[in-house]
């Protein structure tokens, strides 16, 4: 099967439209945000899920709640201010000595290049791996939380599904922009220490010395041979090594008037971009573009494979038939495009439904001369009647009857309506105690029935 091109070129912004419908289709079983025929004629005319999302968030009746279903963002000034930050800390580091002298031993440089070493060592391994979805350092979902914000209050379940959805792509990516980030830092913090050298430079007439306890002159000269040969090869400047013995400042043979900086200067600085700011840059690149794979990444994975197999099969109108019983409800159209989105809660790639309705006190007649199809079965009780044994549970058991007699495959839900109940008591103050106290008495009557409940 050829992979759709979106799953290739999607963007972060494009993601999180996608994360946003989702999280509505799923949690909003009231259809605030769009209603029915709204969700079918976009996903019919969509190109990708992309676009999908892109006209419903258009069409949403609520685009303040849209708008506010957001992840954290690290405000762009505190990026300026620490890549600020680590330029000055490595003009600093550049300190070229005290009394017009360079200590090419002792300048920090040299810690400098050991610590990068071992980070790109490290780097390498790490870059060098597959990258996946495990869990971000749970350090860094703390640090973002704090960039968390709330625009737009109500709507709970949308704002916890949608955290659900979000959050753990948003970390992967915020812990790949972290590393690049590190990356580009200490690529910052080497260039300032090139420029801190130069600067200085210019205006002062520095000479190069160097002391040592663990390096005779012999050793100091294979030392800065080792360090120095990339950086002599890449810019031709000759290393001073004849001059090591007069530069090893409290020797006999050492004299002020040589070990002239500029040649050094030269060396360190092409070091530094060589071993620091070159490798740093492609890392960070490297990180970025892991980062940008993230939704590519997360669209491909199982958590999102039925949705999206769900949204192709709608658009292109082959989805699966759902048949949906009703007991004690009016069909019209307006609750055939209710229950059949709320089929779609339940399962995904629900396209076409089939319904039934059943008047009370024929509920046997119907059972015995229907003859299901589909392979997935939702039976709708009216949440305004009283839940009763002798007649609701028993039309459910013989449902259920009926399935396994005919394809024991086929799966039965159950759901109840209350819109004609909210309508009832909508001016009881204690409605939803009234409803939940009702939908908890309905349950009951039901328990022990191997069917799930929408």
């Amino acid at each position: 099967m050829v992979e759709p091109r979106y799953l290739r070129t999607v963007k972060w912004n494009d993601f999180l439209q996608i994360l946003r419908v989702r999280a509505v289709e799923e949690a909003d079983a009231r259809d605030e945000m769009w209603d029915a025929a709204t969700l079918r004629r976009i996903t019919l005319a969509a190109r990708n899920p992309i676009d999908r999302a892109s006209q419903l968030i258009a069409k949403s009746r609520m685009p303040a709640l849209a708008e506010s279903l957001r992840v954290p963002v690290v405000p762009g000034w505190i990026v300026a201010f620490s890549s600020a930050i680590a330029f000055i800390a490595g003009w600093c580091f550049a300190a070229l000595g005290q009394e017009r002298e360079i200590n090419l031993l002792a300048l920090p440089l040299i810690a400098l290049l050991l610590w990068n070493a071992a980070v790109l060592l490290f780097s390498l391994f790490h870059g060098l791996k597959k990258p996946d979805r495990a869990r971000t350092p749970s350090w860094l979902e703390k640090l973002l939380d704090r960039f968390s914000t709330d625009a737009a209050p109500g709507m709970t379940d949308i704002r916890a599904r949608f955290r659900t959805l979000a959050w753990p792509p948003m970390l992967r990516r915020a812990n790949f922009r972290f590393r690049a980030w590190l990356h580009l830092g200490a690529a910052l913090l080497a260039f300032g220490s090139i420029t801190g050298m130069y600067a200085r430079g210019w205006s002062k007439e520095y000479r190069a010395v160097w002391e040592s306890t663990l390096l005779n002159e012999n050793s100091a000269q294979t030392f800065f041979r080792v360090l120095f040969t990339p950086a002599s090869k890449v810019t031709g400047v000759k290393i001073p090594l004849d001059e090591i013995r007069q530069m090893h400042r409290g020797a006999e043979a050492y004299r002020e008037k040589t070990g002239a900086a500029l040649p050094w200067i030269h060396l360190y600085a092409t070091t530094l971009a060589l071993f620091i700011i070159l490798p740093r840059v492609l890392f960070a690149l490297l990180e970025s573009s892991r980062a940008n794979r993230v939704p590519a990444l997360e669209l491909r994975s199982a958590e999102w494979r039925d949705y999206l197999a769900a949204i192709h099969a709608s658009a292109q109108g082959d989805g699966a038939t759902v048949e949906i019983v009703t007991h004690a409800l009016s069909l019209d159209d307006a609750s055939h495009e209710r229950w059949r989105q709320l089929a779609r809660t339940r399962w995904r790639d629900a396209d076409s439904v089939n319904c039934h309705t059943i008047a009370p006190g024929v509920e046997s007649d119907f059972v015995s001369a229907w003859k299901p199809v589909a392979p997935r079965v939702l039976l709708v009780f009216n949440l305004a009647a009283t839940p009763e044994t002798e007649v609701h549970r028993a039309l459910a058991e013989s449902v259920m009857t009926k399935l396994n007699s005919t394809n024991p495959s086929m799966v039965l839900a159950l759901t109840l309506d209350d819109t004609e109940l909210k309508r009832r008591w909508s001016t009881f103050a204690d409605a939803a105690t009234k409803i939940e106290t009702r939908t908890a008495s309905w349950h009951e009557v039901m328990r022990g029935l191997a069917v799930e409940w929408i």
